[in-house]
Parts: C-alpha cells; sequence; structure tokens
C-alpha cells in the first residue's frame, strides 16, 4: 500500500465516523472511562464507522506522530547541514530533499515510498 493509499484509507475512516467533538467522561468508581458523548448518537461506538475509526486509531495515530516527529528531524538536519555549509546543501538539491522526506514518511508509517 502506498503512504496515499494509507493516508486515504485514514481520511476514510475519519470521514465514516460522526462529526465531533466527542467527549470521554471518566469513571469515578473504576478506572477508565464511562462513556463516550458522541453528538446525535445514543450508542456511538456501535456505529460501525465509529467502531472502525477507534479501533484504528490505536495504531494509527502513534504511526501518524512519529511520521511527524521523523519529518521534523529530517528537515532540522537539512537545516543544520545548510546552517554548516551553504553552497553544499544548496548542491545536494530540493529533488533528493523530497525524496528523503518522503522515504522517512513511508518508513515511519511502515509503508513504501
Amino acid at each position: 500500500m502506498s503512504i496515499s493509499d494509507r493516508l486515504d484509507q485514514i481520511e476514510r475512516r475519519a470521514s465514516s465516523a460522526t462529526d465531533g467533538p466527542w467527549v470521554a467522561y471518566p469513571n469515578d468508581q473504576t478506572p477508565g472511562i464511562s462513556h463516550v458523548d458522541i453528538p446525535g448518537s445514543m450508542h456511538p461506538t456501535a456505529w460501525p464507522g465509529n467502531a472502525e475509526f477507534i479501533a484504528d486509531a490505536r495504531t494509527t495515530v502513534p504511526a501518524l506522530v512519529a511520521a511527524l516527529r521523523a519529518v521534523l528531524d529530517v528537515c532540522e538536519g537539512l537545516e543544520e547541514a545548510y546552517r554548516a555549509n551553504p553552497e553544499q546543501a544548496y548542491e545536494y538539491g530540493l529533488e533528493e530533499a523530497a525524496h528523503q522526506v518522503r522515504n522517512t514518511i513511508a518508513a515511519a508509517l511502515r509503508e513504501e515510498s
């Protein structure tokens, strides 16, 4: 699956879920959440779109955070290289930088570039 396909899949799941804002209420008697209030629904997690979104979020959100952090690391490295030697950094080329960013995102999402 390509990066674009994976992002499309994530976006479809988010679009299939009920619009927010969602609110989680803590349980005062035991650890955990007593319920989630989603506008317009008595049993919001029973809706297939919501259930798929919730289930997918556990792995998708950390992967997206890792991808963004990885991109920031690449950008920081490029900025450091530019500050150290602007002429050489320019010769490195924007195309190569874009390729490196794409591969970093793919690796963080464990997808092909």
